[in-house]
């Protein structure tokens, strides 16, 4: 019996030490269990959120990106509230290293200063061998584009070279991207480092795909073609289907001129490769060629044969060109029924694989984003060849499909059910859009109209509509309070179109606005319409400075090409020449166009990447941030 009860001890003991350890407790903003996960596990992810940005919203999402030598797979995450924050659970595989995480509701993002929420794998308790060097490989590319990490250089070197000091077997695989790092920082020795790696790596047995590409390219960039060449040949017989050799066949398509032998191109390259990702890219590469040089109706008869072989977006693409051309509505009329008509395919069935950094919440609202574009193209040639009922119908589709983000959709919407004798349907809309701050100046007139008419006079009108842009700012203010930011921007002297060196060290005491662009850059284009209503709304404002750096130039003569632009367009824009791209490196921008807005001490507080469309929009959230600072 004595044994017994000491036995029974024992048990609830043991019961008790189990239950104690699969329960974590969690400290910090940020922390996982198990403490050591290995690959395979499925880790528990604990936010506290209170610190951060995110503070105020009753969702948070996760996207947790998994990687090994490159980026894996991105896996989102709808996290649960917990007493004291919040959690949620991710499953890894065999072959992950490690895992960067960002948290986020909708565009706002908690990605821990620039640097990633970090879980690295282990094996046992050692540090998986190329945990730290895949986060190296992440700082130097690909964390930059999809988590908005801080592009650094010597971190990413410090990372590389620290795995490889404690596994030495792994620098193979990571060769490629260590040379990379090197380049950027010791560009006078990458050669006759290059090559010593490289000579190192030709003794290998059982040469890899990845490693003869690496040969095949670094032997180019050291000027040795033959060995490239020799490389090259070896992985084409060893591995046909590899991506350096899609990648050269894609180029000759781009660089072919001759339509038929480009789409004659195509053909061999979807037969080769048809689960290739540059499939759809290799057919679009034909409809650009009609589109750019307006043979619409060849366009047409492309698409009607090869609906299902290029992106969504191409139908669009093409439609808006014929509408910028006022050519043939017949002919986009037709484009546009095979666009939808894909749209729908895609919408009820995604063709081709989930690109490994969107989640499946993110490919799908992608895909929803290019449907709405194709419903909007189709509305428009509905509208323009005289069907407005139907081109409603359509319109709608595409706002709701675009989440109303579309400036140009919202407002031929708007257009089409006023034209369409629906006032009361007009009013609502346009107040909506009002409130959530993406109206523009035409849909303001279009309210103005509606109203006038219901009330005999517009007087009233202008507190009417201040009801709802209140709404609208007071979102806009909450939302950038959110996102301040407070860092030193880096200092930086550039000249301008008449050769005077600008400052920023000279702007203290000022709200300066920096504005990266460059004349070949769509959306830094699309948006200078909105920068301008900024620029002429503070322009009797000593205060508030406004810089609009060229950046990333393509051309010989930076200077002669933007000044060219600007004065083509009239634009009032205080233009600076960053000629080496010294000056948008050192703010590390990775995307243009991306906006800094710096207060008075000479400190960044908000940073903008991108053009939402609406110019209207873009002009009140500069006003908002200006204010914010003033």
């Amino acid at each position: 019996m004595k044994k017994f009860i000491i036995n029974i001890f024992l048990f609830l003991y043991i019961i008790t030490l189990i239950s104690c350890s699969s329960k974590p407790v969690w400290e910090g903003v940020f922390d996982y269990y198990p403490e050591k996960p290995e690959p395979g596990d499925e880790v528990t992810i604990f936010y506290n959120a209170d610190s951060t940005k995110l503070s105020s919203y009753d969702k948070i999402e996760m996207t947790a990106y998994l990687y090994s030598t490159k980026l894996d797979d991105a896996v989102g995450v709808e996290m649960m509230k917990v007493k004291n924050g919040w959690e949620g659970k991710i499953k890894t595989t065999e072959e992950t290293r490690g895992v960067i995480i960002k948290f986020k509701n909708d565009d706002n993002i908690d990605n821990n200063d620039k640097k990633g929420y970090v879980i690295h794998l282990y094996d046992g308790d050692k540090t998986i061998p190329g945990s730290v060097a895949g986060l190296g490989a992440a700082v130097l590319n690909w964390g930059s584009y999809y988590i908005d990490l801080e592009r650094d250089f010597e971190l990413a070197m410090k990372y590389l070279e620290e795995d490889f000091s404690a596994n030495p077997g792994i620098k193979d695989e990571y060769l490629n991207a260590y040379l990379l790092t090197y380049s950027q920082l010791h560009p006078e020795t990458t050669d006759s480092l290059a090559k010593r790696e490289l000579s190192d790596l030709e003794k290998k047995e059982n040469l890899s795909e990845d490693n003869l590409t690496v040969l095949m390219d670094w032997y180019e960039r050291t000027g040795d073609q033959g060995k490239s060449d020799k490389y090259k040949n070896m992985l084409s017989e060893k591995f046909p289907q590899n991506e350096a050799v899609q990648r050269q066949r894609y180029e000759e398509i781009q660089n072919e001129f001759d339509i038929v032998k480009k789409k004659e191109l195509a053909d061999k390259f979807y037969k080769d490769f048809p689960e290739s990702k540059y499939s759809q890219p290799a057919y679009d590469m034909v409809a650009i060629y009609y589109r750019d040089n307006k043979l619409y109706n060849e366009a047409l008869e492309f698409f009607k044969s090869n609906n299902d072989r290029t992106t969504l977006f191409r139908f669009y693409s093409v439609n808006q060109r014929i509408y910028k051309e006022n050519a043939d509505s017949n002919i986009a009329l037709e484009i546009a029924k095979l666009g939808v008509q894909r749209a729908e395919k895609e919408l009820s069935n995604p063709s081709g694989k989930k690109p490994e950094y969107l989640t499946e919440k993110e490919w799908k609202e992608e895909t929803e984003y290019y449907a709405g574009l194709n419903y909007f193209s189709y509305g428009k040639a509905l509208y323009l060849t005289g069907n407005k009922k139907d081109a409603e119908a359509n319109l709608e589709k595409a706002a709701k499909l675009t989440k109303n983000e579309e400036g140009e959709i919202n407002e031929l919407y708007v257009t089409v059910v006023y034209e369409n004798g629906d006032k009361s349907k007009t009013k609502r809309i346009i107040e909506d859009y009002i409130k959530e701050g993406k109206s523009t100046t035409a849909m303001i007139d279009v309210l103005k109209e509606v109203y006038t008419s219901e009330k005999g006079s517009d007087e009233g009108f202008e507190n009417y509509l201040s009801q709802f842009k209140s709404v609208a700012f007071k979102e806009l203010e909450d939302k950038f309070k959110s996102e301040m930011i407070n860092k030193p921007a880096p200092g930086f002297t550039l000249e301008d179109f008449d050769g005077k060196k600008v400052s920023l060290a000279d702007l203290k005491g000022k709200t300066v606005i920096i504005d990266f662009w460059a004349t070949w850059c769509g959306p830094c284009l699309q948006s200078f319409p909105g920068m301008k209503k900024a620029v002429e709304k503070y322009s009797d404002n000593e205060n508030v400075k406004f810089l609009f750096v060229n950046s990333w130039e393509r051309v010989e003569d930076k200077k002669n090409n933007a000044k060219d632009f600007i004065k083509k367009n009239n634009y009032p824009f205080h233009i600076l020449i960053d000629y080496d791209n010294k000056v948008i490196g050192d703010f590390g921008v990775s995307g243009i166009p991306t906006k800094f807005i710096i207060d008075k001490t000479g400190s960044i507080r908000f940073m903008s990447v991108g053009f939402s469309g609406n110019v209207d929009q873009l002009a009140d959230e500069i006003s908002v941030m200006i204010d914010l600072l003033n």
